[in-house]
């Protein structure tokens, strides 16, 4: 980096052996951005309805005569622990070898495979507090089920909702989830012994197929689980494919699962706005579970940044769907979810934006009736040009409860929700000052009824940056 008399200079340098690319081509889809943090403000190269993103480039012209490599990475690795006891006295060892191989079979084609896998230098998850009645949704972290993870990705389940929506359920019904290997149910590990991966991109084509080899844990025997990928560019922006998968890593029973999407994008309406949609169908066919194994979901969005913006979506899993590699916490069940809302930059010194809007789920069993409904009220949200933020918001949520519950137990007492219906709401208060400040952080504090109680919530973050240099 430089400094000169008109501004600064930044250089970066980046391994062309690190990138899939044709060295025939020498005209790059390319855009960078920049963050003034002080001011709140960003700026790219390109952009459209003050939105950048891999979807939306500029083009860079000139690149010749650069050196790829061989596209070959072998990682061989070996973990040992030693366990010694005392009363009775015992000692016991382990050595584990394994190996993992990366080759790229064409320049945006790659291939993995995995021997006896290592996962022990995965990151440790998060700490999540569970006060539903609902399985709780944790994002994968194992560097060889994220290498090209966008390319297993289904009908874009997991990116919609809105605030209204919990991880969970935003998540349920996803035909694959990577966690589901070599993870017991229970959270502990399974031997992986092998396992290969092709994914990458042919043409139009997004391709991605997994095969892994699981070992025996408990009463569940060996097996083998495959998952296949592949998606088309269709139109200018949009896309179509299919998804499927064979074996469940948690029991004995045999599964399989097909799917198909499409998804709809629109970066190029009048105004600078945005249309997106998404479609998708998915069966699964589990051993001894016969009828009412389908899914389905539909989604609108006008995800715009300035001015109105607005989504609905839909989608529906009848009680058999089981997929075995996938995830769900919730069936037999309708998640119908809608939110509305209106941003104003003001282009003024101080303040650069206000935002107000309300974001609505409601889940409905098939068979009529209601689980549960949350309507949040985003009264105000301001942002201002150096990055300060301020927000209000109100939550009410109606639960039906069909079985009893425990959301707490200690060695003293056990606080159980019986059944029957509830409803609650919460006031949010939130603010969180410029991350780009010596002394930076944020607090928010919500108060409320819970159920057939009462709860407070506080939490915040602070950081101290002894030098901004």
């Amino acid at each position: 980096v430089s400094v000169f008399e008109e501004g600064w200079m930044a250089e970066l340098e980046i391994p062309f052996k690190t990138l899939p690319f044709d060295p025939a081509i020498d005209t790059w889809g390319f855009n960078f951005g920049r963050s003034i943090r002080r001011r709140g403000e960003e700026v790219a190269w390109v952009s459209r309805n003050r939105t950048y993103n891999p979807s939306i480039l500029g083009l860079a012209t000139g690149l010749e005569g650069m050196d790829q490599g061989l596209g070959l990475d072998v990682v061989p690795s070996v973990s040992m622990n030693r366990l010694e006891a005392f009363a009775p006295a015992a000692t016991e060892a382990h050595f584990e070898p394994s190996l993992d191989v990366f080759y790229r079979l064409t320049p945006s084609l790659n291939a993995s495979l995995t021997l006896n896998t290592d996962f022990s230098a995965a990151e440790v998850d998060d700490r999540q507090v569970n006060l539903t009645r609902f399985n709780l949704f944790f994002p994968e972290k194992r560097d060889f089920f994220l290498n090209d993870a966008d390319l297993f990705e289904f009908g874009r389940i997991g990116g919609g909702g809105n605030g209204a929506t919990s991880g969970s359920s935003r998540n349920n019904g996803r035909p694959f989830f990577s966690r589901r290997l070599g993870l017991s149910p229970s959270g502990t590990p399974v031997d992986l012994t092998s396992g290969g991966k092709i994914s990458g991109r042919v043409g139009p084509w997004s391709l991605g197929a997994l095969a892994i080899r699981q070992d025996e844990f408990e009463s569940t025997n060996a097996s083998t689980v495959f998952v296949g990928r592949a998606s088309a560019n269709v139109f200018e922006e949009s896309s179509v494919g299919l998804i499927a998968t064979q074996g469940d890593p948690n029991s004995n029973r045999g599964n399989s699962l097909i799917g198909v999407d499409f998804r709809y994008l629109n970066t190029r309406l009048p105004g600078g706005r945005v249309l997106e949609a998404d479609a998708w169908f998915q069966r699964s066919d589990t051993e001894g579970l016969d009828g009412e194994d389908s899914a389905f979901g539909l989604g609108v969005s006008l995800p715009t940044n300035s001015g109105w913006r607005g989504r609905f979506g839909v989608k529906e899993l009848e009680k058999n769907f089981a997929p075995a590699l996938g995830f769900v916490s919730r069936s037999d069940v309708r998640d119908v979810t809608v939110d509305a809302g209106y941003r104003h930059f003001t282009g003024g010194t101080v303040l650069q934006s206000i935002f107000s809007g309300i974001d609505v789920q409601r889940i409905g069993f098939l068979g009529g009736g209601l689980q549960s409904e949350v309507v949040l009220g985003r009264l105000v949200e301001i942002e201002s040009n150096s990055g300060e933020e301020f927000s209000a918001q109100y939550r009410a949520t109606t639960e039906v409860v069909t079985d009893p519950f425990t959301i707490y137990r200690d060695e003293s007492r056990r606080v159980v929700v019986p059944p029957g219906r509830y409803s609650f709401g919460e006031t949010v208060l939130s603010a969180r000052t410029g991350g780009q400040r010596t002394f930076a952080g944020g607090l928010n504090y919500g108060t409320g009824d819970f159920f057939n109680g009462t709860r407070k919530n506080t939490g915040g973050q602070f950081t101290w940056r002894q030098s901004n240099t």
